[in-house]
């Protein structure tokens, strides 16, 4: 197993992988998901780039780094098919799964929209810590369990067709058909069991140009959870 200590701390570590190029590649296809390299994170927003690396609670990274509170705005939770996209991550003998999609706001701004698919096995083994988590963070308890893994990183450029954002457009007041966002997915195992935690990162707070500060880690911050690639 190889341990990638790419996200630990404040003085992290970019990825550095010289067998993993981008054959040319000059900018990330819009839609599409890519490993997090070093060769990916370049094409994307200096300011973003260490966001997409961030491996502790974003919840409490985000509290720390914009001084506010997190609030969590539940927009659905539902028995649901799983994306394509998602199929060929999670295997694609995981058809549905328990979706949960929120928007978190920190003094009423929307900073950051997640999409949350866990397979009916992993729900059905874990019931009693999922199925009453409303309107909690994700990592409130996420980063409480015991035996718990990232297994993937990757970033991807996404527009208003990437469902999530498009079911977001008009409560969030967005009305610029071209306005760019950048996300993040990774792939956790929990006790051997898989979570797909899709995380995309919002305007203005996020908008390319802004003043985006870099993650803010305080050290009653829990343990990271860093990426073990197999």
């Amino acid at each position: 197993m190889k341990l990638d200590l790419y996200m630990l701390d404040n003085g992290r570590r970019q990825p550095n992988y010289s067998e993993n190029t981008n054959d040319g590649e000059e900018k990330l296809e819009i839609g599409s998901w890519y490993d997090v390299y070093d060769w990916s994170l370049k094409l994307a927003p200096p300011k973003i780039g260490p966001w997409v690396t961030e491996c502790h609670s974003m919840t409490k990274t985000l509290e720390a780094s914009y001084n506010g509170d997190v609030k969590v705005d539940l927009l659905s939770e539902r028995l649901d098919e799983t994306l394509p996209s998602e199929r060929k991550i999670l295997g694609e003998n995981v058809k549905e799964g328990r979706i949960r999609e929120v928007i978190l706001k920190i003094r009423d701004l929307p900073v950051l929209t997640a999409r949350t698919v866990i397979p009916v096995a992993t729900f059905d083994e874990m019931q009693k810590t999922f199925v009453e988590l409303g309107t909690r963070p994700l990592g409130n308890v996420l980063f409480e369990l015991k035996d718990v893994r990232r297994k993937t990183a990757e970033i991807a450029a996404l527009d208003f067709d990437y469902p999530l954002l498009g079911s977001i457009r008009e409560r969030c007041g967005f009305t610029d058909a071209d306005i760019p966002f950048w996300g993040r997915r990774n792939l956790f195992s929990l006790s051997g069991l898989p979570l797909l935690l899709t995380e995309i990162f919002l305007p203005p707070s996020f908008a390319e140009g802004a003043d985006i500060p870099d993650p803010v880690i305080r050290e009653e911050f829990r343990r990271p959870i860093p990426l073990q690639r197999d």
